[in-house]
């Protein structure tokens, strides 16, 4: 996800404290690696991007345009999962 971030978001110093957040998360885990069951949550606040790892809350990147653009990762009409846009336009966008 991270790395798809990069062409929507022209600031590198959001995505690099994006990267720092997944990357500590994932070594405080005690794995060493993002293995099979990993848990990733990423919370696109209104003014920031929140990042949790296995529950365990990272941070926040304080910043509403990176916010929006990892949102635009799965969201928009590049996104990098057409059935998961569909499947959650069709489960939590219609009456």
């Amino acid at each position: 996800s991270a790395a798809s971030v990069p062409p929507r978001h022209s600031v590198p110093s959001d995505v690099n404290e994006l990267k720092t957040l997944i990357c500590d998360g994932v070594n405080q885990s005690g794995k060493g690696a993002a293995t099979k069951g990993t848990t990733f949550r990423f919370d696109c606040k209104e003014q920031e991007l929140r990042v949790s790892v296995d529950g365990k809350v990272q941070g926040a990147v304080g910043s509403p345009a990176l916010s929006k653009a990892f949102g635009d990762v799965y969201l928009d009409d590049d996104c990098v999962s057409p059935p998961l846009k569909e499947s959650c336009l069709e489960n939590c966008c219609m009456p």
